[in-house]
């Protein structure tokens, strides 16, 4: 049996992408710095990404929704 993780709640595909990739390398930086550092760069328009509510379940997927700020 299968199970997902569902992020939803970007504005922005980049801003998805900045997500993805920032959690790809969570092990190496703080969220905090990182986003500010992509919001610097240009790459996307926001420089937190937290979350809104609880994680939903949904059968096999648990839904988190974020909010860009």
């Amino acid at each position: 049996m299968s199970h997902r993780l569902i992020i939803e709640g970007f504005n922005t595909k980049a801003e998805a992408q900045a997500f993805a990739d920032w959690y790809e390398g969570a092990g190496e930086q703080d969220a905090a710095y990182w986003f500010e550092a992509r919001k610097e760069e240009g790459a996307i328009g926001v420089d937190w990404m937290g979350t809104v509510g609880t994680v939903q379940e949904d059968g096999n997927d648990l839904i988190m929704t974020v909010k860009p700020q």
